[in-house]
C-alpha cells in the first residue's frame, strides 16, 4: 500500500495598500518520490491581472559532502 503523503511549505503575503498579493507560494514534495519537488507561485494585482508559475525540480541532496545529513539548501555547521 502506497500512502499519498505530502510535505509542504506555504506562504500567503500581501501589501497593506492592496497593490500586490501573493495568495500562494508553495514548495511541495509528494510521496513516494521525495527526490523531486513542486513549486507553485501565484501573484495578483489590483487591476485583475494574475501571474501563475509552477515547475517540478530535483531536490537537493540530504547527505552533504562530509557524509552527514544536512537541511537542503543550507550548509552543515
Amino acid at each position: 500500500m502506497t500512502l499519498n503523503l505530502r510535505e509542504a511549505v506555504n506562504i500567503w503575503a500581501w501589501s497593506d495598500d492592496g497593490q500586490i498579493a501573493l495568495p500562494r507560494v508553495a514548495i511541495e514534495a509528494v510521496a513516494p518520490d521525495w527526490s523531486t519537488f513542486n513549486v507553485f507561485h501565484n501573484m495578483t494585482f489590483p487591476d485583475g491581472r494574475v501571474l501563475r508559475y509552477s515547475a517540478d525540480d530535483k531536490s537537493l541532496p540530504t547527505i552533504g559532502p562530509k557524509g552527514m545529513p544536512t537541511i537542503p539548501g543550507r550548509r552543515a555547521t
